[in-house]
């Protein structure tokens, strides 16, 4: 076998093993309290052209090789406002957000120590979206919190995936304090936006 196919071979198996991971994640129903949690539409959404093309450009920083064949669905919010999300995979095995809005953000690499990534998006760009929060997650979380002010609220969690949708048009981003993330152990690990 030549060193091409090896490292393609170890690389595949280090996705298959994430993507196992992040699938056996459990979904985890939002509190009463969070009325605007964002729930899933229960389809997967199309892989556009236009996601494909922002993904072909980031090929090799710090995405995969064919990275935009290999991209695969995360979650599609009922909430038609809101985009939907894709994974593309990276070159060390861990993936990066793509969305329907054709925003390539944050990455978690493969074998990091980050329990998350975290990403606030808002209407700074006037397309009309609801200030949001999301990112990816390590296999061993099992659920998010987001603080916005004194309140706590819970995350829709899936395919290694969050999204929350801030509690009420007057939250800001920048009411966002932190994100915490509950691994199976029972740790919490909590990071701040500017962390």
């Amino acid at each position: 076998m030549n060193v091409k196919r090896l490292l393609s071979f170890l690389t595949l198996v280090g996705v298959t093993a994430l993507a196992v991971g992040v699938y056996a994640a459990i979904d985890r129903a939002a509190p009463a309290e969070s009325a605007r949690a964002v729930q899933s539409e229960g389809q997967q959404a199309a892989v556009t052209p236009a996601i494909r093309a922002v993904v072909r450009n980031m090929q090799g920083r710090p995405l995969a090789a064919n990275a935009d064949t290999r991209i695969r669905h995360l979650f599609t919010p009922a909430d038609r406002h809101l985009p939907s999300f894709f994974a593309a995979p990276t070159k060390d095995g861990g993936a990066c957000v793509v969305t329907s809005a054709t925003v390539l953000s944050a990455c978690l690499m493969g074998g990091s120590s980050l329990a998350g990534t975290i990403t606030i998006a808002d209407d700074s760009e006037g397309d009309a979206l609801p200030p949001f929060v999301y990112g990816l997650v390590r296999p061993d979380v099992r659920s998010v919190s987001v603080s916005i002010g004194s309140g706590s609220y819970e995350a829709a969690l899936t395919n290694g995936f969050y999204v929350f949708e801030l509690p009420s048009p007057a939250a800001r981003v920048d009411d966002v304090g932190t994100v915490v993330f509950t691994l199976s152990s029972g740790q919490e690990v909590r990071r701040g936006v500017g962390d």
